[in-house]
């Protein structure tokens, strides 16, 4: 007995609404591999051998990582990165909450390698500044204090002394002006 072969039915094809521009390239995996990019010790300690025969431990920091770093590794730019964080749905919540928190993780881990690197001396000052300022959005703080003659707060007066034909005037030139 010889089996005839049945042609599939087609199913009508579903209509899917694209958004508009370029499918996004991330991944779920991102999340952690921008934990692991940036999960590095500030620095460590070595032992250099001294012309006199003795060992000395030394400070030396670690490479500092970077945003860029990670985004060349997975082949995207910072914007993108950045709107990976951020992006949120209709509804105003975050689209990826877990990548926004790897993200402030990793800021976090760059602050902390800046400031220990920076406090034992292995970066130079102006340069551990300029990157705080610009990475970590650090601002120099300053503060004004105004006061009087010889240090002593400054007199204020809400009160007019004028003579009534002077208030009469004003009075008179405000009338006209209104």
């Amino acid at each position: 007995m010889a089996t005839r072969k049945t042609a599939a039915k087609k199913k009508p094809a579903q209509k899917k609404t694209n958004p508009v521009g370029r499918p996004t390239k991330y991944e779920p995996r991102f999340a952690q591999m921008l934990i692991d990019h940036f999960d590095v010790e500030p620095g460590f300690y070595s032992d250099v051998q001294q012309r006199d025969g003795t060992t000395k431990k030394v400070y030396k920091a670690n490479v500092f990582p970077t945003i860029a770093g990670f985004c060349r590794k997975i082949g995207i730019t910072k914007k993108t990165l950045h709107n990976w964080a951020h992006e949120t749905k209709e509804d105003g919540s975050l689209l990826r909450p877990e990548f926004l928190h790897a993200y402030e993780m990793a800021k976090e881990t760059q602050e902390e390698m800046l400031t220990t690197n920076g406090l034992m001396g292995s970066y130079q000052g102006n340069f551990a500044a300029l990157v705080a300022k610009n990475l970590l959005d650090w601002r120099d703080k300053s503060s004004s204090e105004i006061s009087g003659p010889g240090g002593t707060p400054i007199q204020q007066s809400t009160k007019l002394d004028l003579s009534p034909e002077a208030a009469a005037a004003i009075s008179k030139s405000l009338e006209d002006k209104f």
